[in-house]
């Protein structure tokens, strides 16, 4: 969502429009701290849904790769998607513990 110019702010609420933002922000009891780690926790949080997505895929080509019919078996692509998923799993149990972590210390 893009926030409107300081100008465009002036306009639309006043003069004193920052202390009513600030009052508002009060008011609610979020920060622009607990903002802030809300964002970098949802970063994470997506890093770890595309450590997954990466997982299932890696998991799907070991299984293809493992009973192919079409063509043969081939051992090097056996281990590069085990080594993706490997990887995979270490980057989601890091940017989902991250992610704990920096909700719980902006909180």
């Amino acid at each position: 969502m893009a926030d409107l110019s300081d100008t465009d702010k002036k306009t639309m609420f006043g003069e004193n429009y920052k202390e009513l933002e600030l009052q508002a922000q009060i008011a609610s009891g979020i920060t622009d701290r607990m903002k802030s780690a809300q964002e970098s926790a949802a970063k994470m949080d997506g890093m770890a849904k595309a450590a997954m997505f990466f997982g299932v895929v890696s998991i799907l080509i070991m299984v293809a790769n493992y009973f192919a019919t079409s063509f043969p078996y081939n051992q090097n692509l056996q281990l590069l998607a085990a080594g993706t998923l490997v990887v995979s799993v270490v980057v989601n149990l890091f940017a989902s513990n991250k992610a704990k972590a920096i909700l719980s210390a902006g909180a």
